[in-house]
């Protein structure tokens, strides 16, 4: 070889050298900026900085599969504690359900049943425990798992499948103080759930096991997350059991004992409807009015203040004064405007809204009142669409004096709708009286005459059954059918012989004019 070809040579060899040097480098370099990427993931997950691990995992590829678990996890896991379930399902499952066995697939496979359970998917829950109990029987979190199998169990209503599964953990040997502690706890629970649901009931030997098992959280478990969870709960079990003084007693005993506990402002709440099952509006609204200084940030705030238009309401039903009744009305209207202001998203903003309106109704202020049950009737899934549906026609009805035939026929239609959509409701009577009332001042005498017989026919024991006979005596007397009168006067008389309208119906008859006569 030439000198000068040797030269090339050597050129091309020292250059190829160079390049795998280069890759070499700039590989050591990829690797060291991942490693420390990852550490800093370790670091920041560690000192539980979420929102650290989240903005570094952002982007990430990591480079193996090991490496990948670890973010994932760490993610997952962090997902979690801002209550992200989702979320955290999404990262956490591919770790969980892959082959391969790594330090972290377990803590994959138990936080996204954590994750499961939090969505409320009970079932396939206490399947991916079973599944972490299988595959890591030895992990020091397998009580844990255990733990959380039995709860998913018991949120699936399976008192007795969720008792024997607590009664397992408590036997385990690994099983650690506090989820013995946690055991022990739902035990109680479960035997107050079943005692309360028993038929007859309550069942007095499951609440004597329940009350036992909170005592002994209470009292050997004092050193643990559970203890004021199980005096809270005995507490909380006399009013369930409807013994009002002895859960006001249980419960102001419980606040002063646990004022920073996360459960005094339920203890606060259950006393205050303790007090007010009791009897004691004043002292009830005295408790529900304070609440927003109380507890600024509470989950109660608005059921106590929907609460506090409840005791206005029930004292203004309560009242025999006109004027005491007509101010309880007022006041519970107030209430309840303040409630749906404050709380426009509340689960209870429809109750609200129906309650608000039968103020209002009460008060004679129909139209305002239309308006708010026409809010009940558009919530479908309300408890109060029928109420709502009778009280718009008794508004149309009452306000036809001064609104003419149109508030009548507005009132029929409205009972037409109600006893379309809810013939079995408990207004059902009352609807079909007051729109064959409606149909008798509209004269629509023929069409009134068929609505009071079937209402007789279809409501016998309503209390508006003597007051449909005596209109069909009066129909039949204003169509000079005088012998169709002296029939449903008979019928009064056999049916109804203590009916106030009793005189009233033989005056008519007496002076019935035959038609054409």
């Amino acid at each position: 070889m030439n000198g000068r070809r040797l030269g090339f040579a050597l050129a091309l060899a020292g250059g190829l050298v160079g390049c795998r040097a280069a890759d070499e480098q700039a590989r050591a370099e990829g690797e060291d900026a991942e490693g420390t990427r990852l550490a800093a993931l370790a670091a920041a997950f560690d000192a539980d900085d979420c929102a650290e691990v989240e903005r570094l995992a952002k982007g990430y590829a990591p480079s193996t599969p090991l490496r990948l678990a670890a973010v994932s996890t760490w993610l997952g896991r962090c997902l979690y504690r801002g209550d992200r379930f989702v979320d955290a399902e999404a990262v956490l499952r591919p770790v969980a359900e892959a082959t391969r066995v790594d330090p972290h697939t377990r803590k994959a496979l138990y936080y996204l049943g954590r994750a499961v359970y939090r969505q409320g998917r009970f079932a396939e829950a206490e399947a991916t425990f079973v599944e972490f109990e299988r595959r890591f029987p030895w992990d020091t979190t397998a009580d844990d798992a255990a733990y959380h199998r039995a709860k998913a169990r018991f949120r699936a209503d399976d008192l007795e499948g969720a008792r024997g599964l607590f009664e397992a953990l408590l036997a385990r040997a690994d099983v650690s103080r506090f989820r013995e502690a946690g055991g022990v706890f739902q035990l109680g629970r479960i035997e107050a759930a079943s005692g309360l649901a028993a038929t007859p009931g309550p069942d007095a030997a499951a609440i004597s096991r329940a009350y036992a098992h909170f005592e002994t959280v209470a009292t050997d478990f004092a050193d643990t997350g559970f203890h004021d969870d199980a005096v809270y709960r005995a507490a909380r079990l006399h009013y369930d059991l409807a013994e009002y003084d002895a859960a006001e007693a249980a419960l102001s005993d419980f606040e002063a004992k646990f004022p920073d506990s996360g459960w005094r402002e339920g203890a606060h709440y259950y006393r205050a409807r303790a007090v007010e099952a009791a009897g004691r509006a004043d002292a009830a609204l005295a408790l529900y009015t304070a609440w927003a200084a109380t507890f600024p940030e509470g989950r109660y705030r608005d059921n106590a203040a929907y609460r506090a238009g409840q005791v206005h309401y029930g004292l203004a039903e309560a009242a025999t004064d006109a004027g005491v009744a007509d101010a309880a009305y007022d006041a519970a209207a107030a209430a309840f405007e303040a409630f749906l202001r404050d709380w426009p998203n509340s689960v209870l903003k429809t109750s609200g809204a129906y309650f608000l309106g039968r103020a209002r109704y009460e008060r004679g202020a129909y139209g305002e009142a239309r308006a708010r049950f026409a809010e009940v009737v558009a919530d479908v899934d309300s408890a109060y669409v029928d109420n709502a549906l009778y009280y718009t026609g008794r508004a149309h009805y009452e306000e036809a004096g001064v609104a003419g035939q149109g508030a009548l026929e507005a009132a029929v239609a409205a009972f037409d709708d109600l006893l379309a959509r809810f013939p079995e409701s408990s207004y059902a009577d009352d609807a079909a009286y007051f729109r064959a009332r409606a149909l008798f001042r509209l004269m629509r005498n023929a069409d009134a005459d068929a609505a009071f017989a079937a209402l007789s026919a279809e409501h016998p024991e309503s209390t508006y059954a003597d007051n449909a006979v005596y209109h069909r005596v009066l129909l039949a007397v204003a169509r000079g059918d005088c012998d169709a009168a002296a029939t449903h006067l008979d019928t009064l008389r056999r049916t109804h012989p203590d009916s106030e309208f009793l005189p009233d119906a033989e005056r008519a008859v007496l002076a019935c004019a035959p038609a054409g006569g």
